[in-house]
């Protein structure tokens, strides 16, 4: 489901490169209230995230994904600290529109994370992947592995 966002003017646009959690945390310390707009080409897809802030806290999040659809949440806030490359638009919005977003589509919301809680998600990725591997003792798959998964799964 698309999520109706009132067209503001742009405040600032970045380019991401690899320093979106720095963006976000640039966000969060010039606006104490807005959103956060990442749009990324990969794989071919355009992909447009949103990242809502209240009191320079995230509160909500959402992404439509092109020929895939929507994430909201928490998934969708996870999806926007992985990208890369792309371009983020701050928007700086009243409170109380943002307030109203997450009052009309609760399923955006996400629990309040201040600044410092930012870089605990933005580690979501590789590290805490590292983490979770060693812990359980997973070795990566190699490519052998990985072409006889995908044959038993195209086998049925």
């Amino acid at each position: 489901m698309k999520i109706r966002i009132a067209k503001k003017r742009a405040s600032k646009a970045f380019k991401i490169a690899g320093n979106i959690q720095k963006i976000l945390n640039e966000s969060l310390e010039k606006f104490s209230s807005g959103y956060l707009r990442i749009t990324t080409l990969v794989k071919g897809r355009i992909s447009d995230y949103y990242i809502f802030f209240m009191n320079r806290s995230i509160v909500g999040a959402y992404g439509e994904i092109e020929d895939e659809g929507f994430v909201y949440g928490k998934e969708a806030e996870k999806m926007c600290m992985t990208v890369e490359n792309g371009i983020a638009v701050l928007y700086s919005v009243d409170k109380g529109e943002i307030s109203s977003i997450i009052k009309n589509y609760p399923f955006i919301r996400v629990e309040e994370k201040t600044k410092r809680e930012i870089a605990k998600v933005s580690d979501g990725g590789s590290e805490y992947r590292k983490r979770i591997l060693e812990k359980y003792g997973i070795r990566e798959p190699d490519e052998r592995q990985i072409e006889r998964i995908l044959k038993c799964y195209k086998e049925g």
